[in-house]
């Protein structure tokens, strides 16, 4: 199922994280999937919806890692990880 509500790209995209660690990108005008990347490495699902930037990069924290990533929203290639622990 969907996590939270879906960010729109600069590229007329829109893209929407779900559980089960997914993050998948569609096209606004055609509704064709562009992109899907598994962000999971194990972990068990995305815990809160994805946030955009205006250069067009999505962060996307998942809590039971724990680490931020930050993902091309042209391709859904992974610029970074960040892993730290809980309370930092």
């Amino acid at each position: 199922s969907q996590l939270g509500i879906p960010v729109l790209t600069p590229d007329n995209g829109v893209a929407m994280g779900f559980r089960g660690g997914w993050l998948r990108a569609w096209d606004r005008d055609s509704g064709d999937l562009r992109w899907e990347r598994d962000l999971s490495d194990d972990a068990e699902h995305l815990t809160c919806a994805p946030v955009i930037d205006n250069a067009g990069f999505i962060y996307v924290y998942i809590r039971n890692r724990p680490v931020v990533v930050k993902v091309d929203s042209r391709d859904g290639s992974v610029v970074w990880a960040a892993r730290f622990a809980d309370g930092d």
